[in-house]
């Protein structure tokens, strides 16, 4: 365990990560731990929802900082694209029910 990971009356602290592939390799690189799922997923969510009146600033200005960030990150090769809209998790729920759907089929 490095100096990092403070305990405190049994809690550890965890980094919070929307992506799983990258918790794992910050937990590979760094021995960090990491925690993904729903709830940091929402979690996320609400940040993005809320960043305007988090930051203090307009949807315009905000716009205008995500295109900013895009452009400075696309210097780099890096796919990124501010409007990327994530679907994981409707694509879980959509596997979801077809499952229980088949577990369970409809009484004739």
């Amino acid at each position: 365990s490095s100096g990092i990971n403070a305990e405190y009356g049994g809690l550890q602290d965890q980094i919070a990560v929307a992506d799983a592939t990258l918790g794992k390799a910050i937990k590979d690189s760094l021995d960090l731990p990491c925690v993904t799922n729903t709830a940091i997923s929402e979690l996320y969510r609400g940040l993005k929802q809320q960043a305007p009146s988090l930051l203090g600033v307009t949807e315009e200005n905000l716009g205008l900082m995500s295109l900013g960030l895009a452009h400075s990150l696309s210097r780099y090769k890096l796919k990124f694209s501010p409007d990327k809209v994530d679907t994981t998790e409707k694509k879980k729920k959509k596997k979801k029910i077809k499952e229980e759907a088949l577990e369970d089929p409809a009484p004739v």
